[in-house]
């Protein structure tokens, strides 16, 4: 089993975010209700995963998964 892959987007606010590679639906619908409290996906709150700036980031090459 491969490990869980995940990437950065941004809101058009500008804010920095970290979700699960294939939650970006989910994610497109969360920004259209412009809620903060909207229902988990999955148990996954975005929210709640709001990150300062993929640049505080770092991680191996994630072409060596492919």
């Amino acid at each position: 089993m491969s490990e869980a892959r995940y990437r950065f987007v941004s809101d058009d606010d500008g804010h920095n975010y970290i979700i699960p590679a294939g939650m970006q639906k989910q994610f497109d619908r969360w920004l259209e209700s412009c809620m903060d409290d909207a229902p988990p996906y999955s148990g996954f709150t975005f929210g709640e995963n709001c990150i300062d700036s993929p640049s505080n980031y770092t991680f191996t090459d994630p072409r060596e998964d492919e």
